[in-house]
Order: structure tokens, then C-alpha cells, then sequence
């Protein structure tokens, strides 16, 4: 049994999977999965876990993509829902010219939240500095009802053509 912290993000991960393996010509995605080591107590960790839940191409574009999800109407910018190997494996995918994203589940406001890096750790720079401590959807660069996930890599090649014409 895995601890409950290391299930945050499961239900959207599942769902994104989803839908990345239905969408169209030019969308390649896969899942990153973690190997987990059982203890004696039934619980489990996971062993050199990977840094972010999906890798993969958008219409020619590298992404990388982390997952997390709340059941509020803000998610929370703490260590423990993002730890520093998943925000420098981010940063230093997008330094080697990818473009990585944050995708959050708002279950509350039903609704999905795409944050380009570069955006989300303006965020976390900000929280690091005693500034806000949490995420709202109206923050997002792009975002979609969760009945409309199907949507989610064209706000990627849509939020990477934004990002593009501002550099």
C-alpha cells in the first residue's frame, strides 16, 4: 500500500493518460512510472522515483508535464506537494529548451489548470519570499473544464505559441 501523500494527483494522472493516448497526430506522451519499494509495515516508497509524471511531444515541441490536484479552490505551493527535485527537474527541461508544465486538478471548481514553468515558479519564487502560499485556476496560462481534459495538448501547443511570441 502506498501512503496517501504518494497517491496526490493519481485521478488526474490516470485521467491525463487517458487522454493523451486518444489524442491526435502530434501528440505523443508517456507516463513516467515510479518503482516502489514495499516495507515490512505495508506501506511503500518510491525508489529513485522519477522527477515528473509525463515526458513526451507536442505538434514538434518537447514537454514535460507534473500532475497535482486538490480538493480546494487553491493548491497549496508547500515542499511536500512540490518537492525540489520535481521543480529543477522542470526548470532544467525547459533550460534544454522543452517546455515543461504544471497541470492541476481543481475538483471544487471542477476545473484544469496549465501553468508553463516559467509562470509557476514566479509563483513559487514569490512564495519562497513569504509571498502568497497557494495556486488558484485564474492564475493558469490556459485552462478547460474537467469534462473538456480532451483539450489539454492544445493548450499546450496554444500556451507554447504564447510563450514563443513573447521571447
Amino acid at each position: 500500500m502506498q501512503s496517501i501523500q504518494a497517491n496526490r494527483g493519481r485521478a488526474l494522472e490516470d485521467l491525463l493518460e487517458t487522454v493523451f493516448e486518444s489524442a491526435g497526430p502530434g501528440v505523443k506522451i508517456f507516463r513516467q512510472n515510479n518503482k516502489w519499494v514495499p516495507l515490512r509495515s505495508g506501506r511503500s516508497f518510491p525508489y529513485k522515483g522519477v522527477p515528473v509524471d509525463f515526458v513526451g511531444v507536442v505538434s514538434g515541441i518537447p514537454v514535460a508535464v507534473e500532475c497535482k490536484e486538490t480538493a480546494g479552490k487553491s493548491l497549496p505551493l508547500n515542499p511536500s506537494r512540490f518537492p525540489e527535485k520535481e521543480i529543477l527537474a522542470l526548470r532544467e527541461f525547459s533550460e534544454a529548451g522543452g517546455r515543461a508544465f504544471v497541470v492541476a486538478a481543481f475538483w471544487r471548481v471542477d476545473s484544469l489548470a496549465v501553468y508553463r514553468f516559467e509562470s509557476f515558479h514566479r509563483f513559487w519564487q514569490q512564495y519562497k519570499t513569504g509571498g502568497r502560499a497557494s495556486l488558484r485556476p485564474d492564475d493558469a496560462d490556459a485552462w478547460a473544464p474537467l469534462a473538456d481534459a480532451a483539450a489539454i495538448p492544445n493548450l499546450f501547443s496554444e500556451v507554447c505559441s504564447i510563450a514563443g511570441n513573447r521571447n
